[in-house]
């Protein structure tokens, strides 16, 4: 199985905006729908897990309903006090439903432009390695 973590619990302290940067809207979504759109739509990846902070999870959810067509999302996972911190919260809980044998794609929800070549890249460049 291949799983998206979707790194969200970033503050955007420095863009100086009233919210982080993922939940601006861009055209007319937020700019975390559009990872979640990619990923959900993309037949390599099986499922998708959010680090969020609570505040921000019940927006998430309503606009997970139009952006995940895929029916992929899994679940949140609660952000840490940095990067690495808010990967290991997520592996955690994906450790719950994962297998030694599957793999997880970490991408930051402020970086809307992900294109689906770079995902079959990313786990094309994968396989045949551990880690």
């Amino acid at each position: 199985m291949n799983i998206a973590l979707i790194l969200s619990g970033g503050t955007g302290n420095r863009l100086g905006a009233d919210i982080p940067k993922q939940y601006i809207t861009v055209g007319d979504k937020p700019i975390i729908s559009y990872c979640i759109e990619c990923l959900s739509r993309h037949k390599r990846i099986d499922a998708i897990q959010i680090t969020a902070a609570l505040e921000w999870q019940g927006r998430i959810s309503r606009w997970l309903a139009r952006a995940d067509e895929g029916g992929k999302f899994r679940g949140y996972s609660l952000p840490g006090g940095n990067r690495q911190l808010s990967i290991l919260h997520g592996l955690e809980d994906i450790r719950g439903y994962a297998a030694d044998s599957d793999w997880v794609l970490i991408h930051d929800a402020a970086r809307p432009m992900l294109p689906r070549q770079l995902v079959d890249g990313c786990l094309d460049a994968a396989r045949g390695h551990e880690g």
